[in-house]
């Protein structure tokens, strides 16, 4: 496997770890009422386009929600 390969792939995984845990961070602080576990699991949920929900969407504010669709 090509060396640049390697890097573009790291790079890829680097970007998407990064995006994840600041994802993660924002809705923490957006929405200090909801369960991390469940905050963990939408995100994760939205980024890898699983299509199943912790039921938390409907309880997320503007800035959530957009945050989860830019996840997607």
């Amino acid at each position: 496997i090509a060396k640049d390969q390697v890097n573009k792939a790291i790079a890829i995984l680097s970007l998407g770890i990064f995006w994840i845990i600041v994802t993660i961070f924002a809705l923490l602080v957006l929405q200090p009422h909801l369960r991390f576990i469940d905050i963990i699991f939408e995100t994760m949920s939205a980024f890898t386009n699983l299509g199943v929900s912790a039921g938390i969407t409907p309880l997320l504010s503007i800035s959530g929600k957009l945050l989860i669709l830019l996840s997607m």
